[in-house]
């Protein structure tokens, strides 16, 4: 797959909530859709180390993807495959698809994230 293959220069720019480190996370490309945003599915995304203020960092996150054939994420996946995302380091995969990714905080709290997204 190429990098990018959708991207015609389009950008878009929210803050969503990750959810909570219960179940299986969620999403970004729904929180997306929900804060506005009406590109397609397929698209790249950034999420920022720092919050809407500039000067905050965003706490930590877990990224954990789908094992493949349509199987939804499981709780599990995050400890078994899962990527850890540090406060305050930017998050972005050379990905067309990783909106659909699922995301959840690494405390029992949702966190207020700015996304960057590239369509």
């Amino acid at each position: 797959m190429a990098i990018f293959p959708n991207v015609v220069g389009a950008i878009f720019r929210a803050q969503v909530t990750i959810p909570s480190n219960a179940g299986t996370g969620g999403a970004i490309l729904p929180l997306l859709r929900a804060a506005g945003y009406l590109g397609p599915d397929a698209c790249a995304i950034k999420v920022c180390a720092k919050l809407v203020d500039g000067v905050t960092d965003r706490p930590a996150f877990l990224v954990a993807t789908a094992r493949g054939n349509g199987v939804a994420v499981v709780a599990a996946d995050f400890t078994t495959h899962g990527q850890p995302v540090a406060a305050g380091v930017d998050y972005a995969e050379p990905c067309d698809t990783d909106a659909s990714s699922s995301f959840r905080s690494l405390t029992a709290g949702a966190i207020a994230a700015q996304v960057v997204v590239a369509f």
